[in-house]
């Protein structure tokens, strides 16, 4: 076995002509081959690295002599220069550092020079000229390749522009270049940094706004700095503070389980936050009580701002998340360029804990002084989460006709999308209020309940909901006006923690919430208002003038439909293409039927059916007199969806009757 760092050099003479469209197999083929023989014999942690059309390959550990020029080629019709070697691999060693990765752009790698008696590259830096307007003092920006051609990274695809750029002012020298790719597991190599951020503090994304994987540089030696050189304060009071969310732990549970489904708000601004606060979210895990996020978050910030933390447990068919604590910090205490890591306790909560990592990246105390533990603030009580527009993957988008939205929930909402209210009156923060008796979630003053919800609430209170008339088999029932459709409000990028290997723990990629449902548009959560305005808001019900009529619905989709004759009958069992209109219930043999304007095999006028639960998995049913056709959805979201826009239709037809 191999117990040293061999070179193995391979030469590979092709009998004919390859072109370049060809080259790309070839190699593959003679890497296979290559990997298939030497991997047995191979002592760990050697690997493989294979060099593609020229220029020397190194390994990580291998990286000592400093770097004195950076270029960049397209793959397809150039190769390394003399003398230079080819970033090839990514930090994994098992993706090709292709810049363009993941989208339609140019192949475009690196490649690095060590020559002697040459002055070093002591910075790296990203700029995208839209937003960062020209490179860092003492850098300069690599605009072409060595051939002449545009050098910018997204060439070839609609992603922003942008720039490498390198300095040679005088610093410890830049010894290693590597690609970290997001979408894979990796540990990063030894010494090496990650590039995370532009000069303006956009994410330095290599990829960015083109579609493929996130790429992010990282080097060896330079500045420690996420911009890659050591950016200048311009205003100590105000600048770009960075906020990693690592993890929480002892959580309360929220769910019957005995776990809850937890993200995290962060918001910045006054201490009760105004409406427009900037905020960000982390992604939801579900089912843990220590989620672990690792997520970095970029906010633009004064000294004199608070920093507000709510965590919150998402419910797939609650209008409001269950509150989970808050924590408050201030940023006075901030030195620049310096990080602080601790843990936070929740309050207004029995227990819970944030891990957080702060830094005041280019404002805040003298970069000469030490940096201490945050004093965590006495955290005000305000409706906070007015995330209505699509919690936890089934909640609400499209709300029509609000008279008035607190920073909690709903006030006086009339109209709400798919799966959503009828006449709620008030809405208040957390918790159920104003109850005759009281259930394992504390629901007071039911009347009835449905199989998935309540009926005739009397009153109820923080994060709740008040003067509810009736709630029905799928959620809430009774709306005034249903619009827009069920959607997950969390569907966005994230970025990860890396991972050094001193601490041996590989660098996964979480997996996203499920998307939205094409219906309706995202609603974009609105920031938390003053108690002062959520006490105007229950003083002052809204008017009865403000209702907004109830709309129909319009879906289509795919659905098992079985049966369709008489009850007695045996079933038989077809996947067909579905239409809601606002009158009737059509089924087509196939979508193309459909968009071919011809008729529909079957139709339901919803006027003369009724709809119910099947006993199957996933289906509901329609019947007609002795005759009933169960049809099968993919999920029971799906079900819901489908039950509760047939319900709005039939519900609508009965009221303009």
């Amino acid at each position: 076995g191999f117990a040293e760092n061999p070179l193995i050099e391979l030469s590979v003479r092709p009998t004919k002509v390859i072109d370049l469209v060809s080259a790309p197999l070839v190699y593959e083929v003679v890497k296979e081959i290559t990997k298939s023989n030497l991997e047995p014999v191979m002592i760990y942690p050697n690997k493989l690295q294979f060099s593609l059309g020229g220029g020397q390959v190194e390994t990580h550990e291998s990286m000592q002599k400093p770097i004195t020029d950076i270029v960049v080629i397209y793959s397809e019709t150039s190769k390394a220069p003399p003398g230079y070697y080819l970033l090839q691999r990514t930090a994994s060693g098992m993706l090709a550092a292709n810049m363009n990765s993941g989208n339609a752009g140019k192949q475009m790698y690196i490649c690095y020079a060590r020559e002697d008696n040459k002055p070093p590259i002591t910075g790296v830096a990203l700029i995208f000229p839209d937003v960062d307007k020209k490179p860092p003092p003492t850098f300069e920006a690599i605009l072409e390749t060595p051939s002449a051609e545009p050098a910018s990274l997204n060439t070839g695809n609609k992603g922003s522009e942008a720039f490498l750029c390198i300095s040679k002012a005088p610093g410890t020298p830049i010894t290693g270049l590597t690609i970290c790719n997001e979408s894979e597991d990796y540990i990063l190599p030894e010494d090496f940094k990650i590039l995370e951020l532009s000069p303006s503090g956009e994410r330095a994304n290599l990829n960015r706004a083109a579609g493929g994987d996130e790429l992010l540089l990282s080097y060896k030696g330079g500045y420690d700095s996420y911009f890659g050189f050591n950016k200048e304060c311009v205003d100590p009071n105000a600048g770009l503070l960075r906020i990693e969310m690592v993890e929480a732990r002892n959580l309360i549970a929220a769910d019957l389980g005995g776990t809850s489904d937890p993200f995290a708000e962060l918001v910045i601004g006054a201490k009760t936050p105004e409406k427009g606060s900037p905020t960000h979210f982390t992604r939801v895990i579900e089912k843990t009580l220590t989620p672990v996020w690792e997520e970095v978050f970029i906010f633009r910030a004064n000294r004199t701002d608070i920093l507000t933390f709510n965590v919150y447990d998402k419910d797939k068919i609650e209008i409001s998340p269950e509150f989970l604590g808050r924590a408050q910090l201030g940023l006075d205490a901030l030195v620049m360029g310096k990080t602080v890591e601790q843990w936070i306790p929740l309050q207004h909560i029995a227990s819970g804990e944030l891990l957080v990592r702060i830094s005041a990246l280019d404002f805040g105390l003298p970069a000469d002084q030490e940096q201490g533990q945050l004093i965590p603030l006495d955290a005000v009580k305000y409706n906070s989460a007015n995330l209505i527009a699509g919690i936890g993957g089934i909640g609400l988008r499209g709300i029509r006709g609000a008279a008035g939205i607190g920073t909690a929930g709903v006030m006086g909402v009339v109209g709400v999308g798919e799966m959503g209210l009828k006449g709620v009156a008030n809405v208040g923060e957390m918790g159920l209020k104003g109850v005759a008796g009281v259930g394992e979630m504390g629901l007071k003053g039911v009347t009835g309940v449905g199989e998935m919800g309540m009926k005739g609430v009397a009153g109820v209170g923080e994060m709740g909901m008040k003067g509810v008339s009736g709630v029905g088999e799928i959620g809430m029932k009774g709306v005034n006006t249903v619009t827009g459709a069920v959607g997950d409000f969390f569907g966005r990028s994230k970025s990860k923690k890396h991972v050094k290997n001193d601490k041996s723990k590989s660098h996964k990629s979480k997996a996203e919430p499920e998307s939205p449902a094409k219906e309706a548009p995202a609603v974009v959560p609105v920031a938390a208002e003053g108690a002062e305005d959520i006490a105007k808001k229950h003083e002052e019900p809204a008017p009865n003038d403000q209702l907004v009529e109830r709309m129909p619905i319009t879906r289509e989709g795919v659905l098992e439909k079985s049966g369709g004759g008489n009850v007695l009958k045996k079933f038989s069992s077809h996947k067909r293409f579905c239409v809601l209109q606002a009158d009737s219930f059509l089924v087509f043999k196939s979508q193309k039927d459909y968009s071919a304007s011809h008729g529909a095999s079957d139709t339901y006028p919803l006027g003369e059916i009724s709809l119910r639960p099947s006993k199957h998995q996933h289906s509901f049913e329609i019947a007609e007199a002795s005759h009933h056709t169960t049809f099968k959805c993919a999920s029971d979201e799906e079900l819901q969806l489908w039950m509760s826009a047939i319900n709005n239709n039939i519900t609508c037809m009965q009221n303009n009757n």
